[in-house]
């Protein structure tokens, strides 16, 4: 056997578990995004009066 055969025989072996990076620029970023949100801007005019949140 070649000096170094059985270590790239071994390292072959080995579970790859890394998966292929995705550049952000591919896709959109759904991290932080809350489905159907609302503006805090879009509130009703009684919220603005109140005296305890």
């Amino acid at each position: 056997m070649p000096v170094g055969e059985l270590r790239r025989e071994l390292i072959a072996c080995l579970h790859h578990a890394h998966n292929k990076r995705v550049p952000r620029s591919k896709g959109q970023d759904s991290r932080g995004q809350i489905p159907d949100m609302l503006s805090i801007h879009v509130r009703s005019p009684e919220i603005e009066d109140r005296q305890f949140p």
